[in-house]
Protein backbone atom coordinates (compact mmCIF):
# COMPACT_ATOMS: atom_id res chain seq x y z
CA UNK A 1 0.00 0.00 0.00
CA UNK A 2 1.80 3.02 -0.98
CA UNK A 3 1.24 6.64 0.63
CA UNK A 4 0.11 9.15 -1.06
CA UNK A 5 0.93 12.58 0.75
CA UNK A 6 -1.78 14.71 -1.53
CA UNK A 7 -4.19 16.47 0.87
CA UNK A 8 -7.01 15.67 -1.77
CA UNK A 9 -10.25 14.30 -1.00
CA UNK A 10 -9.25 10.89 -0.08
CA UNK A 11 -9.27 9.08 2.93
CA UNK A 12 -5.27 8.62 2.96
CA UNK A 13 -4.95 11.97 2.08
CA UNK A 14 -6.61 13.25 5.70
CA UNK A 15 -4.62 10.46 7.05
CA UNK A 16 -1.51 12.19 6.23
CA UNK A 17 -2.71 15.66 7.13
CA UNK A 18 -3.70 14.42 10.22
CA UNK A 19 -0.30 12.64 11.42
CA UNK A 20 1.51 15.81 9.96
CA UNK A 21 -0.65 17.80 12.65
CA UNK A 22 -0.24 16.15 15.31
CA UNK A 23 3.61 15.56 14.78
CA UNK A 24 3.74 19.00 14.66
CA UNK A 25 1.75 19.55 18.23
CA UNK A 26 4.03 16.91 19.52
CA UNK A 27 7.13 18.76 18.92
CA UNK A 28 5.87 22.37 19.26
CA UNK A 29 5.98 22.35 23.04
CA UNK A 30 10.01 20.77 22.67
CA UNK A 31 11.16 23.63 20.44
CA UNK A 32 9.32 26.86 21.40
CA UNK A 33 8.62 25.93 24.84
CA UNK A 34 10.59 27.16 27.67
CA UNK A 35 9.37 24.84 30.23
CA UNK A 36 9.40 21.16 28.99
CA UNK A 37 12.26 21.78 26.87
CA UNK A 38 14.66 23.24 28.60
CA UNK A 39 15.66 19.85 30.21
CA UNK A 40 16.05 18.31 27.30
CA UNK A 41 18.44 20.74 26.08
CA UNK A 42 20.41 20.56 28.75
CA UNK A 43 20.45 16.84 28.06
CA UNK A 44 22.22 17.48 25.16
CA UNK A 45 24.61 20.14 26.11
CA UNK A 46 25.72 17.82 28.30
CA UNK A 47 28.66 14.86 27.18
CA UNK A 48 27.41 11.42 28.98
CA UNK A 49 29.84 10.69 31.36
CA UNK A 50 30.48 6.91 29.96
CA UNK A 51 31.18 8.38 26.71
CA UNK A 52 34.97 9.88 26.86
CA UNK A 53 35.57 6.71 29.55
CA UNK A 54 39.56 4.55 28.61
CA UNK A 55 39.35 1.63 27.02
CA UNK A 56 38.92 -1.71 29.07
CA UNK A 57 42.17 -3.77 29.89
CA UNK A 58 43.60 -6.32 27.11
CA UNK A 59 41.18 -4.52 24.50
CA UNK A 60 43.72 -2.03 23.88
CA UNK A 61 47.83 -3.07 22.23
CA UNK A 62 50.15 0.19 22.91
CA UNK A 63 51.86 0.98 19.98
CA UNK A 64 55.04 -0.26 19.13
CA UNK A 65 58.15 1.78 20.15
CA UNK A 66 60.26 3.21 17.19
CA UNK A 67 63.57 4.42 17.95
CA UNK A 68 64.09 7.57 19.10
CA UNK A 69 65.37 9.62 15.53
CA UNK A 70 69.32 10.94 16.01
CA UNK A 71 69.67 14.52 14.31
CA UNK A 72 73.19 14.87 12.84
CA UNK A 73 74.78 18.09 11.99
CA UNK A 74 74.69 18.13 7.97
CA UNK A 75 77.74 16.97 6.80
CA UNK A 76 79.83 20.30 5.30
CA UNK A 77 82.61 19.75 2.85
CA UNK A 78 85.05 21.88 4.10
CA UNK A 79 86.88 22.20 0.58
CA UNK A 80 84.05 23.65 -0.49
CA UNK A 81 84.25 26.42 2.07
CA UNK A 82 87.85 27.72 0.91
CA UNK A 83 90.01 25.54 3.44
CA UNK A 84 92.83 24.33 1.42
CA UNK A 85 94.67 22.81 4.53
CA UNK A 86 93.12 20.16 7.31
CA UNK A 87 95.52 19.59 10.09
CA UNK A 88 95.15 17.29 12.85
CA UNK A 89 96.01 19.18 16.46
CA UNK A 90 96.68 23.17 17.46
CA UNK A 91 98.23 25.62 15.39
CA UNK A 92 100.87 26.13 17.96
CA UNK A 93 101.63 22.40 17.74
CA UNK A 94 101.73 21.99 13.90
CA UNK A 95 103.03 24.96 12.38
CA UNK A 96 106.56 27.40 13.24
CA UNK A 97 107.41 30.86 12.45
CA UNK A 98 109.43 32.15 9.74
CA UNK A 99 111.21 34.81 10.25
CA UNK A 100 113.00 35.85 7.02
CA UNK A 101 109.53 35.65 5.11
CA UNK A 102 107.64 37.03 8.15
CA UNK A 103 109.50 40.07 7.84
CA UNK A 104 109.24 40.41 3.99
CA UNK A 105 105.67 40.12 4.54
CA UNK A 106 106.25 42.97 7.20
CA UNK A 107 107.60 45.03 4.20
CA UNK A 108 105.59 44.15 1.63
CA UNK A 109 107.18 42.01 -0.29
CA UNK A 110 105.81 38.86 -0.15
CA UNK A 111 101.63 38.52 -0.39
CA UNK A 112 99.18 36.19 -0.49
CA UNK A 113 96.98 36.58 -3.47
CA UNK A 114 95.48 33.45 -3.88
CA UNK A 115 94.60 30.38 -1.29
CA UNK A 116 92.08 30.15 1.12
CA UNK A 117 92.32 28.76 4.67
CA UNK A 118 94.14 25.92 7.21
CA UNK A 119 91.89 24.76 9.65
CA UNK A 120 93.16 23.93 12.90
CA UNK A 121 91.80 22.10 16.03
CA UNK A 122 91.69 25.71 17.48
CA UNK A 123 92.04 27.78 15.12
CA UNK A 124 91.10 28.74 11.40
CA UNK A 125 93.99 30.69 9.66
CA UNK A 126 94.73 32.35 5.67
CA UNK A 127 97.08 30.06 4.00
CA UNK A 128 98.44 29.90 0.60
CA UNK A 129 100.66 27.22 -1.44
CA UNK A 130 103.32 28.80 -3.23
CA UNK A 131 101.49 29.24 -6.61
CA UNK A 132 99.60 31.50 -4.63
CA UNK A 133 101.96 34.32 -3.56
CA UNK A 134 103.60 36.77 -4.70
CA UNK A 135 107.87 36.44 -3.80
CA UNK A 136 109.64 39.60 -4.68
CA UNK A 137 112.20 38.48 -1.71
CA UNK A 138 114.30 36.01 -3.92
CA UNK A 139 113.80 33.51 -0.72
CA UNK A 140 113.10 30.15 -2.21
CA UNK A 141 109.63 28.65 -0.90
CA UNK A 142 110.10 25.33 -0.18
CA UNK A 143 106.84 24.09 1.72
CA UNK A 144 103.85 23.35 0.23
CA UNK A 145 101.60 25.36 2.56
CA UNK A 146 102.30 28.95 4.17
CA UNK A 147 100.21 30.21 7.09
CA UNK A 148 99.57 33.78 7.74
CA UNK A 149 98.97 35.80 11.00
CA UNK A 150 97.77 39.52 10.49
CA UNK A 151 98.55 40.28 7.24
CA UNK A 152 98.85 43.20 5.40
CA UNK A 153 99.37 44.75 8.68
CA UNK A 154 102.68 45.87 10.12
CA UNK A 155 102.62 43.02 12.37
CA UNK A 156 102.51 40.36 9.88
CA UNK A 157 103.04 36.43 10.58
CA UNK A 158 104.34 33.72 8.39
CA UNK A 159 104.24 30.04 9.53
CA UNK A 160 104.90 27.13 7.93
CA UNK A 161 103.97 23.75 8.65
CA UNK A 162 106.25 21.00 11.30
Amino acid sequence: MALDFSLGDGSQGSLCARLMLAGLLVLAPGMWGAGAGSAAAQSLRRTDPGHLQGAPRGTYETPRSYPTPRFHKPHIDPYAAGVIWLAQGTFSERAKSNAPLSRACREGRLKRVAGGFADFDDLRVPAAPPRGLVNRTGIPLDFPIYFFRYESSTNCQVFVPQ
